[in-house]
């Protein structure tokens, strides 16, 4: 007589071994990763893309987390007002913004191979531009005239 296997076992069975196959394509994953990770230093400086003038006090921005990031990546900032360095770990590329008041943004992607020197020329942004998206010229608007615009006499001349 052959022992009946409870239908429960089976389906409990079934759902361990998808759980560990799930279990083993995630360390799998993180293996990969892994074996792609790298340190970066580097050490900006922005320069006016037209006259080739240093610019001081620039802005860095990012690099951007991922929702798809396995764990966090490393990045510091530093430097002092002629350049900005760069430091970090990561097991992918990373890109990093980099601006100055009057000029166009340039992102850089930094990769394993990424020298720890570069010159990032920034180009000035073009007057009366439009900006990205609004259909709007980037000037300021106009103020609406209700009237009230006429010269006011001053104080002194109201009060008695």
């Amino acid at each position: 007589m052959a022992n009946p296997v409870n239908p429960k076992w089976r389906v409990a069975a079934i759902f361990l071994a998808v759980v560990a196959l799930g279990q083993g394509l995630e360390l799998f994953r993180i293996k990969s990763a892994l074996t792609n990770v790298f340190r970066y230093h580097v050490r900006v400086t922005l320069k006016d893309k037209d006259t080739g003038e240093i610019l001081r006090g620039g802005t860095t921005h990012g690099p951007l987390s991922s929702t798809s990031d396995l764990f966090g990546q490393s990045t510091t900032f530093g430097g002092g007002m002629e350049s900005r360095e760069i430091s970090g770990i990561a097991y992918e590329p990373r890109e990093i913004g980099f601006s100055a008041e009057g000029y166009e943004r340039h992102n850089l992607m930094i990769t394993d191979d990424t020298p720890s020197s570069i010159i990032v020329e920034l180009e000035p942004k073009k007057p009366n531009a439009e900006p990205a998206g609004t259909g709007q010229p980037a000037t300021r608007p106009e103020l609406k005239s209700d009237g009230s615009d006429k010269p006011q006499p001053e104080a002194e001349g109201r009060s008695r």
